[in-house]
């Protein structure tokens, strides 16, 4: 895993690796994890909810204009997977899938739930 995430830095691996938020190692996760999705090399589908979870446990106020579009590519996404009707709606499956990796971010909970109560 180390190997894998010098040529493609992915926000999950860094946990798994034991690369604590606050530390210098964050702080290089975070520059790397920045530069893959400025750079947009090969990115998942999913990136943005990576990104949204990611900048919020391990980013600083330098990234806050990064995470906040992430947060808005996430909702984006929401919206567009509820904008369908009949046939056209999206499967639950799709939709369940976009709430866990919204769950994922303490910001994206707390700006869905003010969304919700609108």
């Amino acid at each position: 895993m180390p190997a894998r995430i010098l040529q493609q830095p992915t926000p999950e691996l860094y946990p798994i690796l034991g690369i604590e938020p606050g530390t210098p190692e964050g702080r290089n996760a975070v520059v790397a994890v920045v530069a893959r999705g400025h750079n947009g090399q090969d990115l998942p589908a999913d990136w943005s909810y990576s990104l949204a979870w990611f900048l919020d446990l391990y980013g600083s106020a330098a990234e806050a204009g990064r995470l906040d579009g992430a947060l808005a590519e996430c909702a984006t996404h929401m919206i567009a997977l509820g904008t369908g009707e009949g046939e056209a709606a999206a499967p639950v499956e799709d939709i369940g899938y976009a709430l866990w990796r919204c769950s994922r971010s303490p910001k994206l909970i707390g700006d869905l739930r003010r969304e919700s109560l609108r």
